[in-house]
């Protein structure tokens, strides 16, 4: 019986030999397209990647040109806004010192018309005097 076993187990070897070999080619054929589709993979993501890290640069390039254009524009307006400040601070001074010189000018009329005011009461005082005197003498001569 194990020579029958043994004959059985040839042929079966004999019979799927073949086959199995042929199982074997094919593979290996698979698995050497599937490492070829492995490696253009690979070779198309490491051009992407080259690709994003160029284009990141190129960004990065772009914001510090924009950042040091922001960076120019803003000293030119603060420095703008100086001169402004500076010129407003200028005309404040000189809008002070012409409200003092008026100040002055009008201190100094109000004192002549308060003078003005000052003798025109003494006048009316002495025409008051007088008229009261005028009217004393026209009493006194009419009793006389």
């Amino acid at each position: 019986m194990a020579e029958r076993i043994s004959r059985a187990a040839g042929s079966v070897e004999r019979i799927l030999l073949p086959r199995l070999n042929s199982i074997e080619g094919e593979l290996k054929a698979m698995n050497a397209s599937i490492e070829g589709e492995f490696k253009a993979m690979n070779t198309k993501i490491d051009a992407t990647n080259a690709r994003v890290d160029s284009l990141r640069n190129e960004l990065l390039a772009e914001v510090k040109v924009v950042d040091t254009k922001v960076a120019q524009l803003d000293m030119k307006v603060d420095s703008k806004v100086d001169q402004v400040k500076t010129e407003l601070l200028a005309a404040v001074k000189g809008v002070d010192t012409k409200v003092d010189q008026v100040k002055t000018e009008l201190l100094a009329e109000i004192r002549v018309v308060d003078s003005r005011v000052d003798q025109l009461d003494k006048s009316l005082e002495m025409e008051r005097r007088m008229a009261a005197a005028e009217t004393k003498v026209a009493q006194l001569e009419k009793r006389s």
